[in-house]
């Protein structure tokens, strides 16, 4: 496993060595700059900018001239880059400089598959948010675009710079389950969300001639964010909506590398989507899947025009086939009819009615579930309290009561250790949320009273914890070496159990991003209300 420290230098010096990202030169940042909307820059002023490349000049004009931009009441053909940038407009132009670098590295002979198949996905993205966020609100279509375009900008530095790393990363996932963020942690130090968030990025290396070339703006970094539970919240501003936007078009493009061709597991997995950020739009399966189809033919479009051959992305190929219904199905499933209605009435149908009377559950097929935290820490005490009489195993109880925090607080993972009675190490037991499975193989540590890490003070004064950020400056050197090594996480909450001053447990939830955790003093409330249930339940095991 590399130190985060270690995969940056090798990106760093990678860089210095100008050996250039695709899609990311000079010029193009350039005219994502100027082509903002809160830029300055003028129509000259961007003109200028693409007169000095060449190349991109020609390719400017050329897409300015394809039958997907130029309509017939532009007059004829467009000869000037000026007329161009008029026609199309700002956001367009940055867009399209934006997708003719992606096609002119997808169509370069020195790149791998596996990034090629990367920008292809970038590529498809955007396009999805694009078009998403012009079905919903008409509004913040191309910053949809650009934000979803580099989403994945971590994963793409990663297989550009590290491809036997980024290697090591898939078998990780292929063999042991695992998301995407919890094996490049483990491989690389560092996940790819956090590689990609140029901030954090620029903190590491300082402010020099690389940071300066990578700046995003704050949209960019913002909706870089997953989003990890079951169940999206209604956004509270257009930034939260456009982060939805983002997310979602990300998500069904790892779904659509998921299904294996299989229409099937499709139909499911779309399903299971749009219920999942329900609460952030309404959208229907067959809004979706006619999005998913523009996306496809606007591609085709760009191949075509630019003479790219789209037969080695694995990626175009799978959306092709579940389009055009020749993806893999069911023994005897019907063939005939409009593919594009049959997945649709598929996918507003698997989760709740399925087939042979057969019900697929996820967390949002359960409409009845509370999902308001102060109803679930309510009625969740309650049901605690009331099991507390009845004869429940500790563990049941101890599992509802992590359950309840788990949801309530809506963190990417908890867990409970308990203190082994021979050799005085306080080990995870068990827990919910993301890997966690693989993350308490190794989530344990010696209690020691006179311990400096902020694990053994929290034991030692009896004192509930929130870690806002392991790096700031008092924190940081209390954050012990095995934790840094596990996960990634940022912030983080610390719930011990003592009973008669003597530690016998420790709850632990965390978050991805430093600040992310902020309680209020009702939530603390229930919060310590379920720890004393925790502690009550134990000592009426050991009474």
């Amino acid at each position: 496993m590399k130190s985060k420290e270690d995969t940056i230098g090798v990106i760093k010096k990678a860089l210095e060595s100008v050996r250039e990202l695709p899609v990311m030169s000079h010029t193009l940042n350039l005219v994502s700059k100027q082509s903002d909307a809160k830029s300055d820059a003028t129509v000259t002023q961007l003109t200028d900018t693409i007169l000095h490349d060449f190349a991109l000049t020609n390719k400017i004009l050329k897409i300015a001239n394809t039958a997907h931009y130029i309509k017939a009441t532009y007059g004829g053909k467009i000869n000037t880059v000026s007329r161009a940038v008029y026609i199309l407009g700002l956001d367009h132009i940055r867009n399209a400089a934006l997708s003719l670098m992606l096609f002119d590295n997808i169509n370069s002979k020195n790149l791998i598959k596996e990034l090629k198949n990367s920008l292809m996905v970038s590529f498809i993205s955007a396009i999805l948010a694009r078009e998403l966020a012009r079905e919903l609100d008409k509004k913040n279509t191309e910053e949809a675009f650009l934000c979803s375009m580099f989403f994945d900008f971590g994963k793409i530095l990663a297989t550009f710079y590290l491809p036997d790393d980024s290697f090591l990363v898939r078998e990780l996932m292929n063999k042991r389950g695992l998301i995407e963020n919890t094996a490049s942690f483990n491989v690389l130090g560092i996940s790819y969300e956090k590689l990609g968030r140029v901030r954090y990025f620029e903190n590491l290396i300082g402010k020099g001639e690389i940071a300066k070339d990578w700046q995003f703006s704050n949209q960019i970094v913002y909706c870089m964010q997953r989003y990890l539970q079951p169940k999206v919240p209604k956004p509270t501003s257009e930034l939260d909506l456009l982060r939805c936007i983002v997310n979602f078009a990300n998500e069904l493009c790892t779904l659509v590398n998921s299904t294996n061709s299989d229409t099937e597991l499709w139909s499911i997995g779309l399903n299971a989507l749009i219920e999942k950020y329900k609460d952030c739009f309404s959208i229907t399966a067959e809004q979706m899947i006619e999005i998913v189809q523009k996306a496809r033919d606007e591609v085709l479009d760009y191949a075509r025009d630019f003479s790219i051959n789209l037969d080695q992305i694995s990626f175009v190929k799978t959306i092709r086939q579940l389009l055009d219904g020749t993806g893999a199905q069911k023994k005897g499933e019907e063939k005939s009819g409009d593919p594009r209605t049959k997945l649709a009435k598929s996918a507003q149908g698997s989760a709740y009615g399925g087939s042979e009377g057969v019900q697929v559950l996820d967390m949002g097929s359960l409409s009845n579930v509370d999902d308001d935290p102060m109803v679930i820490f309510s009625r969740g005490v309650q049901e605690v309290a009331t099991a507390l009489v009845d004869d429940l195993s500790l563990n049941d109880i101890l599992r509802m009561i992590l359950e309840i925090m788990f949801r309530g607080l809506g963190t990417t993972r908890i867990i409970i250790c308990i203190k082994t009675p021979k050799d005085n190490v306080m080990e995870a037991r068990f827990g919910f949320g993301e890997d966690v499975m693989s993350v308490i193989e190794n989530f344990k540590f010696v209690v020691d009273n006179d311990a400096e890490d902020i694990f053994n003070k929290s034991l030692a004064d009896g004192a509930d914890l929130l870690i806002n950020d392991i790096n700031e400056g008092r924190v940081k050197a209390r954050i012990p070496g095995w934790y840094r090594n596990l996960l990634d996480s940022e912030t983080f909450l610390l719930f011990p159990i003592k009973i008669n001053k003597v530690p016998l447990g420790i709850i632990y939830t965390d978050k991805p991003f430093a600040g992310e955790l902020q309680i209020e003093p009702k939530v603390l409330r229930y919060l310590k209300t379920l720890r004393d249930q925790a502690i009550l339940a134990v000592k009426q095991k050991y009474k």
